[in-house]
């Protein structure tokens, strides 16, 4: 595998050793704020609602960052007929 990567093998052990970044734990952190809220309010909450519910609970999470995380994680809000 090495060798198909042009790679040492030390680097290679190296970097599946390495921990997670402080920005990759704070993205699981949020993710799983997210996908908790989501599911509590029966899938039907989209981005604007849930920046508002996690901003009540004082979690400063933009509307934005809160959008591309769950179109990372393929959540989409259910659209109720009118």
């Amino acid at each position: 595998m090495c060798q198909v990567l042009k790679v040492s093998s030390s680097a290679f052990y190296k970097w599946q050793v390495k921990p997670k970044s402080n920005r990759n734990r704070k993205t699981e952190a949020m993710s799983a704020l997210v996908q908790v809220e989501f599911d509590n309010n029966h899938r039907i909450y989209g981005s604007p609602h849930i920046a508002q519910a996690l901003k009540e609970k004082q979690y400063n999470i933009s509307r934005s960052y809160i959008a591309r995380l769950m179109k990372k994680m393929h959540l989409r809000s259910k659209v109720r007929k009118r």
